[in-house]
């Protein structure tokens, strides 16, 4: 399905929505990320619950260390990632899953087309590393269309907002199997100020 009938099919499902998903605009096409994974939860981990532009600061340092280095994002020391600002705890959580995925390699490169439940249940397996940022690998860099991440502080305080202003029971559920889509839109409408 092309990004505008996913629009139409999210707008038949939520009518009460209709009128912000047509004034936001359409989120690309879930598609594989060509970043690998562990370059990928690097990131996503640094971005667990930091602004953007803290997490932009952290990204930055680690990508300078590991250029000066001569070494890949998810290969840098514990001390490393601490110099450049990690917590203790997210600083674990990149060197777990960098000693996970060195052991689970060919697992790994097959989370693409893999079971979503089964992905996530083995991403959260790693000691550090919670549903969030399962769910955000999945969605993000595996292409995965059909998550909501229902822990997301964001999308908790909107499913509020929108249950309120509409009188409803807001249901993520019913956008499947386009969940992540759902899930786009609805930080856009946090990002605009539509709700």
């Amino acid at each position: 399905m092309n990004k505008h009938n996913i629009r139409q099919f999210l707008s038949d499902t939520y009518p009460e929505l209709s009128d912000l998903f047509s004034r936001t605009d359409t989120p690309e096409i879930v598609t594989i990320k060509t970043e690998g994974i562990p370059e990928a939860m690097v990131t996503v981990i640094t971005n667990q619950m930091l602004s953007g532009k803290a997490a932009a600061t952290i990204v930055g340092r680690i990508k300078d260390i590991a250029t000066d280095s001569n070494k890949p994002v998810w290969q840098l020391s514990y001390d490393e990632y601490r110099k450049c600002g990690l917590s203790n705890s997210k600083a674990n959580a990149v060197i777990a899953f960098k000693e996970y995925y060195l052991q689970n390699r060919d697992d790994i490169n097959n989370w693409f087309k893999a079971d979503t439940n089964e992905v996530i249940k083995q991403i959260t397996s790693v000691k550090g590393i919670g549903i969030w940022s399962a769910t955000i690998i999945a969605m993000f860099y595996l292409g995965k269309e059909d998550l909501f991440p229902y822990n997301d502080g964001t999308l908790v305080k909107i499913t509020g907002r929108i249950e309120k202003k509409f009188n409803i029971s807001f249901d993520p559920e019913k956008a499947s199997p386009y969940k992540s889509y759902l899930a786009m839109y609805m930080w856009q409408f946090e990002d605009n100020g539509l709700i």
